[in-house]
């Protein structure tokens, strides 16, 4: 993905990006159905986790999602002058590199995160027990089987790159701004978008809003050095579906565990 000369402003790519941050997040917050709540009643403590609720914001962050990347689809075959299907691949919806081209840079970036992850992997099925096959067959059936799963691997993995990369990162290239400047700093929407779990923290812990702010802090710079990441490879690769992959292992993966802060929250936006 190139950088062309500009043809929007930068002020014009990151009004749009504010927008989609704003409308991902905020759909969330427009029905009682999928809004965060206090602890009433018992129902409420098992609540983040009910399938019911899961699939209802699940709903919500789709359409988001879906109406974000028309808005960007727009502007960039406006802009450009490219047909619907180009502009697409511009986004980088579609690979274009060829079947076999896509895989050969599947294997290469999943294997740069095979290395970052190592600690992670180590953790997992080495530390203590040894090689734990069966729980990991556990997470792979809680992935196929619930809404749980579904929402951490795939749902938001899905929706958040194509909002937060596919919708985002093209407007600032056609701003005209450059590589660099682009890796370090459309990241900051991906964090700041996290910052709402302090509030949903808040409302289910109101005598422990310390720790929901040092989660809030944790979460902002893990989820935005991820973006650096997540970024660089999309520029790098033109596909937005190896985001998407690296995004779905490492949320199966998981950090190793560094204690309550880590464990608060769920690693996606809206979880």
């Amino acid at each position: 993905m190139a950088n062309p000369i500009a043809v929007i402003s930068p002020t014009f790519a990151t009004t749009l990006c504010i927008f989609h941050t704003v409308l991902y997040v905020g759909v969330l917050y427009l029905s009682p159905s999928t809004r965060p709540r206090a602890i009433v009643n018992p129902s409420d403590i098992e609540r983040p986790n009910d399938p019911n609720y899961i699939r209802l914001r699940s709903r919500a962050v789709t359409f988001a999602t879906i109406v974000s990347l028309l808005i960007t689809l727009c502007v960039v075959k406006n802009a450009t002058g490219l047909s619907w299907f180009a502009a697409q691949k511009e986004m980088g919806l579609w690979p274009k590199v060829g079947l076999w081209g896509w895989l050969k840079e599947v294997g290469i970036v999943m294997g740069l995160v095979w290395w970052l992850f190592m600690g992670s992997l180590w953790e997992k099925f080495v530390v203590g027990e040894g090689w734990r096959w069966e729980e990991l067959r556990r997470d792979w059936e809680k992935v196929r089987y619930t809404w749980a799963g579904w929402k951490n691997i795939v749902v938001g993995p899905v929706t958040e790159e194509l909002v937060f990369r596919a919708g985002m990162v093209p407007l600032h290239v056609l701003a005209g701004r450059n590589f660099g400047s682009i890796v370090w700093t459309t990241p900051l929407f991906f964090g700041i978008a996290h910052i709402h779990h302090l509030y949903e923290f808040y409302l289910r812990n109101p005598t422990r809003l310390t720790l929901g702010i040092l989660g809030a802090l944790f979460q902002f710079v893990y989820t935005t050095m991820f973006g650096w990441f997540a970024v660089f490879v999309f520029l790098r690769t033109g596909c937005i579906w190896n985001v998407i992959l690296v995004h779905s292992f490492c949320n199966f993966i998981g950090l190793p565990t560094v204690g309550r802060i880590h464990n608060q929250h769920e690693g996606i936006v809206w979880g």
